[in-house]
């Protein structure tokens, strides 16, 4: 026998193999019936077609949906495999150890559900947040609830943000400064910081909230400053505060009046 005719022998076994093999994993499928539970990671997943897995249980540690075009459309992880916040491609900020749901759009983050629980520490500490983001920029719209010991804090917020300076415009500032001398780089962010303070780039405008039994509408001016209050307090009583644009309340109106 000579090479030519060993090597095709080896080619044909290997085929009949194959086919044999695909065969009784057919076999198997048919007679192990719909699949129940899909494990990604260790275990490798049973596909039932060709394009399409279909099982009432899927255990992974992260699940990421993606468009068409291959873009990320929402992420799905628990507390070990959720990516940190990302900003023109560099991870800006971690999440905390938190678990939950990210939306995207185009690669950009625009929203989100995640939780976090924490009972090492002296009290249990628990966040659970929902948000939504403007477009390129940071949240315009969340509920989050918030505990740790008797502090108990729940609320919706509604957020101005400029249309004239996103989250991208920030981190060229940001990567700007980053090779400028230190002296150099504060004076930059501080003044950032000042034109953030007087509402430039948006800011807080509605918080409806309750914070150690004290129910409370809170109305704020385009720098993020309070100017119209309707309390409940943890006594009962009601009243409606209006504040200037320094905070200071200057008219009350309580249910006696």
């Amino acid at each position: 026998m000579t090479f030519n005719e060993l090597e095709r022998r080896v080619h044909l076994l290997t085929r009949l193999t194959t086919l044999l093999f695909l065969l009784l994993a057919g076999v198997l499928l048919i007679a192990a019936g719909p699949v129940k539970t899909v494990y990604f990671g260790e275990l490798a997943a049973r596909v039932v077609e060709a394009d399409t897995l279909r099982a009432d249980v899927v255990v992974t540690g992260r699940l990421d949906v993606v468009e068409p075009d291959g873009s990320l459309a929402l992420l799905a992880a628990n507390s070990v495999q959720m990516p940190g916040v990302v900003i023109g491609g560099d991870t800006v900020t971690t999440r905390g150890g938190s678990a939950g749901l990210i939306f995207f759009y185009k690669g950009h983050e625009v929203g989100g559900l995640i939780y976090r629980l924490d009972d090492h520490r002296e009290e249990p500490y628990a966040l659970g947040h929902l948000s939504l983001d403007q477009y390129r920029h940071d949240q315009v719209a969340l509920m989050q609830y918030e505990g740790y010991g008797e502090r108990q804090r729940a609320g919706f917020y509604v957020n101005d943000r400029s249309t004239d300076f996103d989250l991208y415009d920030y981190k060229a500032l940001l990567d700007s400064t980053a090779l400028l001398p230190e002296q150099e780089r504060q004076a930059v962010l501080q003044g950032f910081k000042a034109r953030a303070d007087a509402g430039e780039f948006g800011g807080r405008r509605v918080a409806l909230e309750s914070n150690r039994r004290m129910a409370a509408l809170r109305l704020s001016d385009w720098k993020s400053q309070e100017r119209l209050r309707a309390v409940v307090d943890s006594a009962g009583a009601a009243r409606i505060e209006f504040l200037d644009a320094e905070g200071k309340v200057i008219r009350v109106i309580s249910a006696t009046e």
